[in-house]
């Protein structure tokens, strides 16, 4: 018997019902999402911060493994093949390849705006807090 490497799971179906959570996640994949290229069922999830990356992993019942940058950069990243429902799924809610055509979702009703957009401007921003007080928020 041969003993082959099975897929890592994920949830692909969780963009599928509307929660506080999806919003969040969602808020943080806009920036941070990367279709990889040449293929329709494999996507990146790249952050400099491994603890949003976590958080991704975490919520989306991910089984993949948080790779650190080889190239020496701080950034943390998934990938995930054989992703094919998801992807299309990310696309319809606006996720395309080209980053520069993705346009703020028109479509998130006003119970879950603000999770989205406290996940968007956690991946989008970098806090710093010292001795209980704010020292600079800097926007990458």
């Amino acid at each position: 018997m041969v003993s082959g490497r099975h897929p890592k799971k994920v949830n692909e179906h969780f963009f599928d019902e509307e929660s506080k959570g999806m919003y969040y996640v969602l808020g943080i994949l806009f920036p941070c999402y990367i279709p990889i290229p040449n293929s329709n069922n494999g996507i990146i999830i790249r952050s400099s911060s491994k603890d949003l990356i976590q958080i991704v992993k975490d919520k989306m019942e991910s089984e993949h493994d948080i790779i650190s940058d080889p190239r020496g950069i701080s950034s943390y990243s998934i990938q995930m093949t054989s992703v094919p429902y998801l992807r299309s799924k990310l696309e319809e809610m606006d996720l395309v390849e080209d980053k520069s055509k993705r346009r703020f979702p028109d479509y998130i009703g006003r119970h879950y705006i603000r999770h989205f957009a406290r996940g968007f401007s956690d991946a989008q921003s970098n806090v710093r807090i010292e001795d209980n007080r704010l020292v600079y928020v800097y926007i990458l």
